[in-house]
C-alpha cells in the first residue's frame, strides 16, 4: 500500500516549503532530525522526553477535575500547520504573561517543586505532582477508509489518538511511521489489507512545551516578526523552569495533594533535605506520621500518603537536592544559613529559621517542629 498521507501529507509539505527555503534542511527536517520551526525561528521546541512536574492548582480547577468524566471536545481539523502554530505561540505568551484572551489556554507546571511550594502555594492550596511528555503534541488522527469486499459501510472513519515529539510534525517520513506503522498497521492486518486508505486528517488538541530553557532574545525576535506583543519584562518563565500544557488534567500517574496539613508536611520534609537536617531520628518521626501513630498532630489519607513518599524518594534521587537548592534559593529574599545536622545549637537556629518561612499555619508548624525533633522509640 502506498503509504501517502493525503490531506496531512498535503499540510506538512505546504508548511516546510513555505517556511524552509534550503534542501539540506528540508531533507533534515523530513528525516526528522529538526523541526521546521527550530530551523526558521530558532526556537528549541524539539528535545521531547518525559519529566515529573509540579503545579500548584487553584481550587476551582479541582473542583473541575472531580466532575471531570469522558473525553475533550477536539478542534476541527488542522489544515494549516502554520496558522496552528502561530495560535500556539499567542497562548504561550498570554499563559507567561498571564494576560490576554489565551491566558486560560495553557496550565503551568514546574520541573522542581521549589516553585510551586514557596512560591505560588503559600496559602496550601492543592498540589500536582505528574510525569509530562514535553515537547510532544496530542494528535487525533482520521483515517478515511474504504473496504473491498462490499458490505453495510464500506466507506468509513477510524479514529486514532496519540502522542508525538513537537518536531515530527514537519516530518512526512516520521508522520507516516507514526500513522501506519503504529497505530493503522493493526487495524489493516485485522481487514487483511483488503481496503485502502482514502484520505487522512488530523487536529490537535494537545500540547506540552518546556518553555523554560528557550532563550529571551529567540522568542522576542519571534514576537516582533510576528508584529505582536512580546514576554512582559519581569517574566519568571526561566527561573520558575516553566512548563505549559494544555492538559487539562493529571494523568493515570499523576497525584493531587488537597489536604493543607499534607502540603505543609511535604514543605516541611523539603527544608530538612535541602539544608541537610534530615537525620535518622527525623526521618523516623516523620514515618510516625505517615503510619498515622499521632492522629492528634495530623491525619493523613492513602493519595495524600502516598504522594509524601513520592517526595521523599524524589528528594533522595542522585543530584535532586543540589538541584532544588538553587531552585529553593530563588524563592526567598534572603540566602538561608549553613546548618550541621547533629548540632543541638542549629536545631535551634533551624527551628527559628522555619518559623519565619511563609506557607506554614504557625501552631501546626511549632507541634510538627516539636514531634520531630523528639527522641522517640518506635513501637
Amino acid at each position: 500500500m502506498n503509504k501517502e498521507l493525503r490531506t496531512m501529507g498535503k499540510v506538512i509539505k505546504e508548511y516546510v516549503e513555505k517556511n524552509v527555503y534550503n534542501t539540506n534542511s528540508r531533507q533534515m527536517i523530513d528525516k526528522g532530525a529538526w523541526s521546521a520551526f527550530l530551523v526558521k525561528h530558532h526556537i528549541n521546541f524539539d528535545n521531547s522526553s518525559k519529566r515529573w512536574c509540579f503545579r500548584s492548582a487553584r481550587l476551582k480547577e479541582v473542583a473541575y477535575i472531580k466532575e471531570y468524566c469522558g473525553m475533550t471536545t477536539y478542534e476541527d481539523r488542522t489544515k494549516n500547520i502554520g496558522e496552528f502554530i502561530e495560535k500556539m505561540m499567542e497562548c504561550v505568551r498570554s499563559a507567561v504573561n498571564n494576560y490576554g484572551p489565551y491566558r486560560e489556554d495553557f496550565l503551568s507546571y514546574s520541573k522542581y517543586l521549589a516553585a510551586p511550594l514557596f512560591k505560588y502555594n503559600l496559602k496550601n492550596g492543592p498540589l500536582i505532582i505528574d510525569e509530562l511528555n514535553l515537547n510532544t503534541l496530542d494528535l487525533s488522527i482520521d483515517v478515511h477508509c474504504f473496504d473491498w469486499i462490499p458490505g453495510p459501510d464500506r466507506h468509513h472513519i477510524e479514529e486514532f489518538e496519540f502522542t508525538v515529539p513537537f518536531k515530527d510534525l514537519s516530518s512526512h517520513e516520521k508522520m507516516s511511521k507514526h500513522v501506519y506503522d503504529e497505530e493503522l498497521s493493526f487495524y489493516l492486518d485485522y481487514k487483511d489489507h483488503l481496503m485502502d486508505v482514502d484520505d487522512i486528517t488530523f487536529a490537535i488538541p494537545g500540547v506540552t512545551l518546556d518553555i523554560s530553557s528557550i532563550g529571551r532574545t529567540a522568542l522576542d525576535n519571534y514576537y516582533n516578526r510576528m508584529n505582536t506583543k512580546k514576554f512582559k519584562r519581569l517574566a519568571s518563565y526561566q527561573k520558575d523552569h516553566e512548563v505549559l500544557t494544555t492538559r487539562r488534567f493529571p494523568s493515570w500517574k499523576g497525584m493531587l495533594i488537597e489536604d493543607p496539613k499534607a502540603i505543609q508536611l511535604i514543605r516541611l520534609i523539603y527544608i530538612f533535605k535541602v539544608c541537610s537536617m534530615y537525620n535518622e531520628k527525623v526521618a523516623l518521626n516523620v514515618e510516625l506520621l505517615l503510619e498515622n501513630k499521632h492522629p492528634k498532630i495530623v491525619q493523613l489519607f492513602g493519595n495524600d500518603i502516598k504522594a509524601i513518599r513520592w517526595v521523599q524518594d524524589y528528594l533522595d534521587m542522585p543530584g535532586i537536592v543540589g538541584c532544588e537548592e538553587g531552585k529553593y534559593l530563588y524563592t526567598r529574599d534572603n540566602p538561608y544559613p549553613f546548618f550541621k545536622r547533629n548540632d543541638s545549637l542549629d536545631k535551634h537556629r533551624f527551628c527559628d529559621f522555619i518559623a519565619k518561612e511563609k506557607g506554614f499555619e504557625p501552631d501546626f508548624l511549632k507541634v510538627l517542629l516539636d514531634h520531630v525533633f523528639k527522641q522517640q522509640v518506635r513501637s
